[in-house]
């Protein structure tokens, strides 16, 4: 048998070869996308993520429970007002013309040794605003102390910044400290730029489009603040759609309403005290109506018209002249309007009164005080019937003062806006013109003060936690 042999090779042509090639090339394209857009994803959750540890920073988390208790917590549970920048949530003090001049800064000439503060001052002369510390020794209750660490350490009570409020693995002074997810930074050329990249932006009010731009000039300025705008500007600075959107977009701002971190407390605080008035006595010289008149054994005088006279005491004997006591006056019953024409007379409306207590007629089961002239019952039974006694008081003059950590005065109302309700177990006291009306979320230090004492006497203080968008509760003392 004869065999042929072929030594033809089988292979691919050109256009199957080509076929492959389109099909390798069309399928690195979709991974090359498909990558692009996680790496994207990651960047945009990252951004995301940040802004929400920068917004629990400033505000903590009011709507989660600790122990049963709402997590108080953050830059306003502890300063009271909003930040000015993001450098303010990493470090105490600082240099606001530039950020790159902080505490730990290698670059800090050798000539200020490690006073960062005479560096921040000699380097910026002209500025408006130098070196900003956000508390001072004035917040440790030994003031020696000028820091939280110091203070503590100290064992002494520190009620300032308690920061840092974010972790960083940067530095403050370097400008990608807490940068977005897009590795956007602070500017390298303005170094009044304390926020790493992200933009803020504080307001005059929730619907204001009044921006405060002043914060780097005038430190007061934070105090007209209630509401903090806080956006990542994405991947290429426009608010168009997708990742190249600004994060949040605008119309999920601002991000930090004033309701966010106030309390409003322009219908006033209810305070409840454990502190009934013992009951004494009442005063009675004067009583106010004809059933306390009568049930004390005084005359009571309906309202009446008559013809008075001016004619004395002594004269004032024969019928019909009628000498009242209560008024002191002499008056003739047998007269009428037409006939009270004497040169003595005058037609008077005397209204209804009760006879006066006096020396002689305050006797037991009454006692009179000389030295005030007044007339006292001790009957508590009467008191409380005919009398406004300690058990009915509806107000007094008291103050009510809030304090924020320390003994600085935050807020305060005006003598005498207490109104009271006391039953001898308890008293509610209603103070309202509270000034300003809206609270900043925090621990508080609350005293009642009556003539610079504390009221009740012997009441210490208390502390009580104020949570926003919760209504205010009664205050139990």
């Amino acid at each position: 048998m004869n065999r042929v042999y072929s030594n033809k090779t089988q292979g691919f042509t050109l256009v199957e070869l080509l076929v492959v090639m389109l099909v390798l090339v069309a399928l690195s394209s979709i991974t090359l996308d498909f990558t692009k857009d996680f790496a994207f994803q990651g960047r945009y959750e990252v951004t995301k993520d940040r802004y929400d540890k920068i917004k629990r920073a400033i505000i903590g988390r009011p709507d989660v429970l600790i122990n049963g208790q709402p997590d108080i917590s953050g830059f306003v549970a502890d300063m009271g007002r909003l930040p000015r920048n993001i450098q303010e949530l990493l470090v105490q003090n600082y240099c606001a013309p530039d950020y790159r001049i902080s505490k730990g800064n290698p670059d800090i000439p050798s000539t200020h040794g490690t006073d960062y503060k005479a560096w921040c001052i000699a380097d910026n002369a002209a500025a408006a605003v130098k070196w900003v510390e956000q508390s001072t020794n004035a917040d440790c209750s030994d003031s020696t102390n000028s820091t939280q660490m110091e203070c503590e350490a100290a064992n002494k009570v520190w009620s300032g910044w308690k920061g840092p409020y974010l972790t960083l693995q940067k530095a403050d002074y370097k400008p990608n400290a807490f940068s977005d997810g897009w590795g956007n930074q602070a500017s390298t050329s303005d170094f009044t730029d304390h926020n790493y990249g992200w933009k803020l932006v504080h307001q005059k009010s929730d619907s204001s489009v009044i921006t405060i731009a002043t914060l780097n000039t005038s430190l007061a300025a934070i105090d007209d603040a209630v509401t903090l705008s806080m956006q990542s500007i994405g991947k290429s600075d426009n608010t168009t759609k997708g990742y190249d959107a600004d994060y949040p977009l605008s119309g999920a701002l601002p991000s930090i309403r004033h309701n966010d971190w106030t309390i409003g407390v322009s219908s006033g605080l209810m305070v409840r005290v454990q502190a009934p008035i013992s009951f004494s006595s009442c005063e009675i010289t004067d009583p106010p109506d004809k059933l306390s008149c009568e049930a004390a054994g005084q005359l009571w005088f309906p309202a009446t018209t008559r013809c008075e006279n001016t004619t004395a005491l002594a004269s004032c004997t024969a019928s019909p002249l009628i000498w009242d006591s209560v008024n002191s006056i002499c008056f003739d019953a047998s007269k009428d309007i037409a006939s009270c024409t004497d040169t003595n007379d005058t037609w008077n409306l005397r209204a209804a009164t009760c006879k006066i207590f006096d020396s002689s007629s305050c006797v037991t089961p009454f006692a009179w005080d000389s030295v005030t002239s007044i007339c006292t019952a001790n009957s508590k039974a009467y008191c409380e019937t005919y009398i406004n006694t300690p058990s009915s008081i509806t107000s007094k003059s008291l103050t009510l003062e809030l304090y924020r950590n320390s003994d600085s005065v935050a807020f305060t109302t005006t003598v005498g806006s207490a109104s009271i309700i006391e039953n001898e177990q308890i008293q509610s006291l209603l103070f309202t013109g509270i000034v300003p009306d809206k609270v900043p979320q925090g621990r508080y230090k609350i005293k009642i003060i009556e003539s610079g004492a504390n009221y009740p006497a012997g009441h210490q203080d208390i502390f009580i936690q104020f949570v926003p968008s919760r209504s205010l509760s009664t205050i139990n003392w």
